[in-house]
């Protein structure tokens, strides 16, 4: 059998990287591929060809509201395994059923690490868009035509723990997770593609919306590294999903946070191990282009 690994989810569509089972160094063979779990369809990529560089982590693009065809971009790296910049895309069109090798016309160096395959992407209005070197957004459309980037907003806190980049009702965002003295939570949407604008949303401290008289979520409130956002509501801009739970020794919880009224919901209990969460709507049309 094969090692499956979930790369990544878009508008009801699953990328995973499929690989035979080896050293965990080993340098071993691999292809991408695309299910839709509503109707068990799959469709397999065709080989990917380096002349140079090296594969870093993949991403999907799909807008079945546009077309039915899908993207595929992989990001790569640097031939060095030392060295993890950006030097290009690869770009997987299901239309053509090809692969299309583009140099990053990206303006400065950016890094990427290989393993991080859990840091969330966002495909908008035919853009690939990817939070790297924690201060700037790259974004390609998928002929690999125009390049950009997006500086993320600054608050003027120095204690932003992490980012994760999303999409809420058709507009690009970023939550943060700060860890100054109390955990605090903050959505910023961005207003202006074209002068990077962003706008503050939402700002919420963690620990005031926690039971006080619970002995494990006072203890864990103050815990920085308790908490992992998962994603925005698509429709709702102050609906964040997050895990909770500390790394080592507890159970995590997949919980949602309303952010204007303040309010924890809990969803159910992830167990000891937690996998990377991806958000996932289920798509139940049969459209999953695999053919030119």
């Amino acid at each position: 059998g094969e090692d499956v690994e979930l790369f990544d989810s878009c508008n009801g569509l699953l990328l995973f990287r499929c690989s035979q089972p080896g050293p965990l160094e080993a340098d071993t063979p691999f292809h991408y591929a695309v299910c839709n779990p509503a109707t068990l369809k799959w469709v397999v990529l065709p080989d990917r060809s380096l002349a140079s560089g090296r594969g870093g982590t993949a991403r999907l693009g799909f807008d079945p509201s546009v077309s039915s065809h899908f993207h595929v971009v992989e990001y790569v790296l640097h031939e060095d395994e030392d060295d993890n910049r950006v030097i290009g895309v690869q770009i997987y069109s299901s239309k053509t059923a090809s692969w299309n090798l583009k140099e990053s016309e990206w303006d400065g160096e950016f890094y990427l690490d290989p393993f991080a395959h859990s840091s969330r992407s966002v495909f908008l209005n035919g853009f690939m868009h990817m939070m790297l070197n924690d201060k700037t957004i790259v974004v390609v459309d998928m002929e690999g035509t125009t390049w950009r980037t997006i500086p993320v907003p600054s608050d003027d806190d120095e204690d932003v723990q992490s980012g994760c980049i999303d999409q809420a009702e058709g507009r690009l965002c970023i939550i943060y997770v700060h860890d100054a003295d109390a955990v605090k939570l903050s959505i910023w949407i961005l207003e202006d593609h074209g002068t990077n604008e962003w706008t503050l949303k939402h700002s919420v401290m963690t620990p005031q919306l926690f039971p006080q008289n619970n002995p494990r979520l006072a203890e864990d409130a103050e815990d920085t590294e308790a908490y992992t956002v998962i994603a925005v509501h698509p429709e709702c801009n102050n609906l964040i999903y997050f895990v909770y739970g500390r790394v080592y020794g507890r159970d995590k919880t997949l919980m949602a946070c309303e952010m204007d009224r303040q309010k924890i919901h809990v969803i159910g209990n992830l167990g000891h191990y937690m996998e990377p969460c991806l958000p996932y709507v289920p798509l139940f049309s049969e459209a999953l282009a695999d053919e030119p």
